[in-house]
């Protein structure tokens, strides 16, 4: 398991913690402008307007923003209120709005993830990249899991085995029977203060 909490919103399932892990990157590089995210409703949710004193607001299915409160240099209490709030009203179909097609396998690397929007949805991210001396590539691949929601932990192929082979254009093949197509295959780049 990865050392991060789940919160105690059963907020951060598969997608969530894809959405997490590149948000907690982007503060701890101190790129927090960087940060911005997309609703199921189409909403652009940037931390900027979070540190700007404005909330995410619910009215029936949509959401919207409103003034709460004065601009502030934000605390990380603050980013973890932004977080929990964006994986309240994101999801699968949301994420995958957000983030770019890795079109080459070949470009795969950590960060990168795959991500299924049909049926209940599913994302698995990249943690490492690494290639045998016999020039197959093989990669470490971490999930979170869903109701209730679970820490992201590295998957295990058996007990000793937890590097998945990377042969494209086959798919990648899980332990719990998912596959995933290259076409799946997905990366965020930061967001422009916006």
């Amino acid at each position: 398991m990865l050392a991060l909490d789940v919160g105690a919103g059963d907020l951060q399932q598969s997608a969530d913690a894809v959405v997490r892990l590149h948000a907690e990157w982007l503060w701890a590089s101190g790129k927090p402008d960087a940060i911005g995210y997309r609703s199921a409703t189409k909403l652009d949710m940037p931390f900027s307007r979070w540190a700007k004193g404005q909330r995410l607001l619910a009215s029936g299915p949509n959401v919207f923003w409103v003034v709460k409160s004065k601009p502030r240099d934000p605390t990380y209490n603050d980013f973890r209120q932004y977080i929990d709030a964006v994986m309240l009203w994101s999801n699968n179909v949301s994420l995958a709005t957000r983030a770019s097609r890795v079109a080459d396998p070949a470009q795969l690397a950590a960060g990168d993830f795959f991500l299924q929007t049909r049926g209940k949805g599913h994302a698995i991210l990249v943690l490492d990249v690494a290639q045998k001396p016999t020039g197959e590539r093989v990669a470490l691949l971490g999930q979170a899991l869903q109701s209730p929601a679970q820490s992201m932990h590295v998957m295990r192929l058996g007990r000793e085995m937890a590097w998945f082979s990377l042969r494209p254009p086959n798919t990648v093949l899980t332990p719990h029977g998912d596959d995933f197509s290259w076409a799946e295959l997905q990366r965020l780049e930061p967001k422009k203060d916006e």
